[in-house]
């Protein structure tokens, strides 16, 4: 349906190979390349060769499909479905990955998951959101309510120069 109605999307696919595919997007004669990955269970929901789903969180893949895209993208942003629900402080995992990720190309990575808000990182030249809250759930929520929307600017360089959280009640 995305396809269809000519909406950019990465992270889930009719397959494995589909769901890793970038989504790229021209801004201001920048090329800025979305990929999107699941680190998170139930595993079911993960794409394989022959039935489609969501991209998994492979270490190797992600760093593959970073080093593909860079040739052809000036921005790179990574989004990470991780951590635990209501856990408010990243893993080490996410932190490892995150740094990674930025060593291998990426420029931003904006994580969700727990429902809370997790720290934010400025790593090397890129700038890592653990988890950005709720934002749209789609439900009345008393104990967590809170979640960001992250504003990002880079410079002609491709640097990130500013970012700003807006706060966001999802009430």
């Amino acid at each position: 349906l995305l396809n269809k109605a000519g909406i950019k999307h990465t992270g889930a696919g009719e397959n494995l190979k589909s769901a890793r595919v970038p989504a790229v997007v021209n801004i201001k004669s920048k090329r800025i390349a979305f990929l999107a990955y699941s680190l998170v269970f139930p595993e079911e929901f993960y794409a394989t060769d022959d039935s489609s789903g969501t991209a998994k969180g492979i270490f190797e893949n992600i760093i593959s499909d970073i080093k593909n895209i860079r040739k052809h993208a000036d921005i790179i942003i990574l989004s990470f479905h991780w951590s635990e629900e209501l856990m408010k402080y990243p893993k080490e995992y996410q932190i490892e990955l995150a740094h990674r990720a930025i060593d291998n190309g990426a420029n931003l990575i904006i994580g969700h998951h727990p429902h809370v808000i997790q720290g934010i990182e400025k790593y090397k030249g890129g700038l890592i959101f653990y988890s950005l809250g709720n934002f749209v759930f789609g439900s009345v929520s008393r104990s967590i309510p809170e979640g960001m929307l992250a504003v990002v600017r880079f410079s002609q360089l491709n640097k990130v120069i500013s970012a700003e959280v807006i706060p966001l009640d999802v009430n």
